[in-house]
């Protein structure tokens, strides 16, 4: 896979996994039907479809423009109203953190996540200038709707580039469409099942707006463990949750 390529791939990655969270039966022990409110562990900073269980982690297979890229999000910490989320990818020494705040409102991106050095050729640090909206309200049910923004800066650090900066503006509105049943590899679930679009648009980079849409599976006491729809490239993706543990 060429640089640019796979910076494009684990790029897209990360703007499915901003959006999932964790916690959930061991690898291995694939859960049906979704767990019961006894058998959740939460942390401080949760969320019924987000509960932030210190230590827990969820593997994720992301398959776009042709290309796999695993990775795996765990909870690094969670105290007060504050949490941070780690993610990992299984062909790279690549780390990142994000940060997420808790509030009466919902759950909260402090910040949209950093791409710094994702890979050999293509180095360039993502800012979060701005962020608005949840990431998860508090109630979600069937017929909910809600918006986030994020305003970031990129800076390319490779000096042969035309550009060395540039700003990026994504808006994310979803929508609870229904409940149903979703199979991953990591179990069988009951879900709600979201509607997402995605809107991106950068200032002085000689590239048109991107849109694309993606259906999300969100379940009671584990988080999002699949999500399906078209690339911004063209063509479609797929990311499911291979495996659970906490």
């Amino acid at each position: 896979m060429t640089d640019i390529r796979r910076f494009a791939v684990l790029a897209f990655a990360l703007v499915l996994a901003g959006q999932g969270c964790l916690s959930g039966p061991g690898a291995g022990e694939p859960e049906t039907a979704g767990g019961s409110d006894a058998e959740i562990t939460m942390g401080a900073c949760s969320h019924q479809y987000m509960p932030l269980a210190p230590g827990s982690s969820i593997t994720y297979r992301s398959s776009a423009t042709g290309e796999d890229v695993t990775y795996t999000q765990s909870v690094a910490s969670n105290a007060g109203d504050q949490a941070s989320l780690t993610y990992t990818f299984s062909d790279n020494d690549l780390s990142l953190e994000h940060n997420i705040s808790c509030t009466p409102s919902g759950i909260f991106s402090e910040g949209y996540l950093d791409l710094n050095s994702i890979t050999g050729g293509v180095d360039v640090t993502m800012t979060t200038r701005s962020s608005t909206g949840p990431l998860l309200p508090e109630d979600m049910s069937v017929g909910s709707s809600w918006e986030n923004q994020f305003v970031m800066v990129g800076t390319f650090n490779d000096p042969s580039l035309p550009v060395s900066e540039f700003v990026q503006n994504l808006d994310i509105s979803r929508k609870v469409i229904r409940e149903g049943r979703v199979t991953v590899p990591a179990g069988t679930y009951d879900a709600l099942v979201v509607e997402a679009s995605f809107n991106i648009t950068s200032e002085s980079l000689p590239v048109p707006p991107m849109s694309f849409t993606q259906t999300e599976y969100w379940v009671k006491g584990i988080g999002m463990v699949k999500t399906e729809g078209s690339s911004p490239g063209g063509g479609n993706f797929t990311t499911e949750a291979v495996s659970v543990t906490r």
